[in-house]
């Protein structure tokens, strides 16, 4: 074993240490292979089929520090491989979510521009890494830190009676444009992702659980719980296309242990919370030029970031090859809070790389100039992808 170990945790879940402890067991004389990876899970499984609750990391060194660790090392650290031979196990929903192709959530923050790949096979690639991708200012991430801290939140002592299981939802094209346009609110800034607090449980109402957003479709009668505090089935619909029918107070304890949060209802002027930080805007913009190569291509946009007025950065337009030495007409503008505006362009240019604008234009003086943040590309899909990524920013 060349790893080097820096906490006993991370010692209890090596898979290598573990077939270590459990050599005398390989030593019988009927010997039967066991992977370890998939030991590990069903022991984890188990335990938290028997404490009704997802292991803590207590004080001490317990059994329940050791799940813990297993667990926490499973879904940050394990590459897809490991993840898929116990994917189809995950009956309890421990994992991160993503299918059983998911992303393992990617290393470190301060990841340079340079690490970016040049492109990403889909759009559920590129939001796995949004926290690598967009890695914010020191100044930004102690803000960020300090607008959605819930170390203060109080967690119930008690837990749910059951543990919730997702299936596919059938219906889920009916609820897919709510869940559309509640990103397009967000990213307006008319609604907002702030911290869950008091149970607040409503039929109706949307929630981030486990970063994904959660829709209240239906809540049964209630009745006393094992408890003796009153709960209640709900059904649960997810963007992801999956639903759970789960017990209100299991469903609020997830939110509190998991650091949920709650997406407001529509204000009817936009908001801000204290301390928020605007770093920038990033621009959709429509060329108004008469030479046919342009003119001529449908759905054709340029989409770019300023620090400053769209209307200051394009004031030059005709006489700058990066705006095809046209005027531009504004047809979106999305402030970006808390996030440096500069890589979110950028991760938003690598999603949309597939559809650039693949030609050379003649300049005024005779130049042949290549145009490189412009796409051919429906305003519908640029919008989709922007709010998509302005709500997991703030997940």
């Amino acid at each position: 074993m060349a790893d080097i170990f820096h906490s006993l945790s991370e010692v209890f879940e090596d898979a290598e240490m573990e077939a270590l402890f459990n050599e005398s067991e390989k030593k019988q004389v009927t010997q039967k292979t066991i992977d370890p990876d998939i030991k590990q899970f069903e022991e984890v499984i188990r335990w938290v089929e028997a404490n009704n609750r997802e292991p803590t990391k207590t004080d001490e060194l317990s059994i329940e520090r050791t799940m813990f660790s297993r667990l926490h090392g499973m879904r940050s650290r394990w590459d897809k491989q490991r993840i898929k031979k116990i994917f189809s196990l995950d009956t309890l929903g421990l994992l991160s979510e993503g299918g059983t192709d998911q992303s393992v959530q990617l290393a470190e923050d301060n990841v340079l521009l340079e690490d970016i790949p040049d492109s990403f096979e889909s759009l559920d690639d590129a939001l796995s890494g949004l926290d690598v991708f967009l890695g914010k200012p020191a100044e930004m991430e102690q803000l960020a830190s300090d607008i959605f801290n819930t170390s203060k939140v109080q967690k119930p002592v008690t837990r749910p009676d059951k543990i919730g299981s997702r299936i596919v939802a059938e219906d889920f094209a009916e609820f897919e444009p709510l869940f559309k346009q509640v990103q397009a609110d967000v990213a307006q800034g008319i609604r907002k992702i702030i911290t869950f607090k008091n149970y607040d449980i409503q039929v109706g109402r949307f929630y981030v659980l486990n970063g994904l957003v959660a829709y209240i479709q239906a809540m049964g009668e209630e009745f006393m719980g094992s408890d003796n505090k009153l709960n209640a089935r709900m059904r649960v619909i997810f963007e992801n296309g999956t639903e759970s029918q789960m017990l209100r107070r299991a469903f609020g304890s997830s939110m509190y242990t998991r650091g949920g949060k709650i997406i407001t209802e529509v204000e009817q002027d936009s908001f801000s919370l204290n301390n928020d930080v605007l770093s920038g805007s990033i621009y959709v913009l429509k060329s108004l030029s008469n030479n046919p190569e342009i003119n001529n291509i449908k759905n054709l946009y340029k989409i770019g970031y300023t620090s400053g007025l769209v209307s200051k950065r394009i004031a030059n337009a005709e006489n700058e090859d990066t705006y095809l030495y046209a005027p531009v007409e504004v047809v979106r503008n999305y402030q970006i809070i808390n996030v440096d505006a500069h890589k979110f362009e950028t991760v938003l240019h690598h999603m949309l790389d597939s559809t650039q604008l693949q030609v050379e234009i003649t300049a005024p003086n005779g130049h042949l100039i290549k145009p490189r943040e412009w796409f051919v590309v429906s305003l519908n899909q640029i919008e989709d992808i922007i709010n998509r990524i302005i709500v997991e920013v703030q997940k």
